[in-house]
């Protein structure tokens, strides 16, 4: 297991687009760059595996259920370790998972494991949160995907209770990606790529309220929320940028460039920084410098293809998920902010 840290000094720069770039050396994030910590433990060496499934699985489900709350869980109908989406673990309560293919949502009980009840959408269930309001989920599925080579159909929220029984969905306009829930508000935002666009819901009513569209890159997969400075974050792939949002307007405020594809990004609010993980070896990261300037203030080097991880915001770390690559075994890496 690699840690690594996220501190950065901040520098002034030449600002683009109301963003700034600036690189830091990744051997020197101590003083600005990056330093590693203590090397790999024999019991550490001994729980990694070959797929970035399996670390997250059994090395690191428990330990993040109870941080954050969240986990990613994989298995398939027999218990097997495969590929799905994303699973919810909130703390004391109940596990939901689902396989993101079928649109198969199950939730289980979060002490034994036991499985309470099924929920089926009409297929691709992927992103899925925890509404605080309800305290249930919502899983977003189906939909237009050019990803998957459906041209045409919508999309749907879903909403499901704390004993698992659908209460209810919202029609999107094509395949949901990413969404965020605001605490204080009522809003849900949703990245909806094959249709360049974000939807607004009103979660109470549970309807579309808003369209903005998202006109200066394509393909806005991941996103974050800065609730406080209504300011929302969304990385598009074509070409690689962050885009900020005025969440009052629903106009683009400012951009910056990233390496490449994201899956995940997140806002620090502590730090007023935003982490990008990218396809391309590097971990983006901009500085709030004012409401509509984001400076980029590094770029760490990372594996390829970590573009998938977790922020926890109690402890200030971020972990990416690094896949195998050749000889190298997958593992996950925990980058440290200071």
């Amino acid at each position: 297991m690699v840690k690594s840290r996220l501190g950065v000094a901040l520098r002034s720069s030449e600002s683009r687009g109301g963003v700034s770039r600036r690189r830091t050396k990744a051997d020197d994030l101590g003083k600005g760059g990056a330093t590693a910590d203590e090397p790999e433990t024999r019991d550490e060496a001994r729980h990694r595996d070959s797929t970035a499934h399996n670390v997250f699985r059994f090395e690191h489900l428990r330990h993040w259920a109870r941080a954050t709350g969240i986990v990613i869980r994989f298995a398939d109908s027999a218990g097997k370790c495969q590929r799905t989406h994303r699973s919810l673990w909130r703390r004391r309560e109940r596990p939901a998972s689902f396989r993101a293919l079928d649109g198969t949502t199950k939730i289980y009980d979060g002490s034994t494991l036991r499985l309470l009840n099924t929920v089926k959408f009409p297929d691709d269930a992927d992103n899925i949160r925890y509404d605080f309001r309800s305290k249930g989920i919502i899983v977003g599925y189906a939909g237009a995907k050019a990803l998957r080579n459906r041209e045409e159909g919508t999309g749907g929220l879903g909403f499901i209770d704390s004993v698992g029984k659908q209460t209810g969905e919202v029609i999107i306009d094509a395949h949901p990606e990413s969404f965020q829930l605001e605490k204080t508000g009522v809003r849900l935002f949703v990245n909806v790529p094959d249709k360049q666009e974000i939807e607004v819901i009103d979660a109470v009513s549970r309807t579309v309220i808003a369209r903005w569209p998202v006109t200066s890159a394509k393909d806005n997969f991941p996103m974050a929320l800065d609730e406080a400075h209504h300011r929302l974050f969304v990385a598009t792939r074509t070409p690689p940028r962050l885009l900020v949002f005025d969440t009052e307007s629903g106009k683009e405020i400012a951009s910056g460039e990233i390496a490449g594809n994201s899956d995940d990004l997140f806002y620090d609010s502590a730090r007023d920084r935003v982490y990008v993980l990218t396809s391309q070896g590097a971990l983006d990261i901009f500085q709030l410098r004012d409401p509509y300037h984001y400076d980029h203030v590094a770029r760490l080097p990372t594996p390829p293809r970590m573009q998938t991880g977790l922020f926890v915001p109690e402890w200030g770390k971020l972990y990416g998920a690094a896949p195998s690559q050749g000889d190298q075994p997958a593992e996950i890496q925990v980058y440290k902010a200071k």
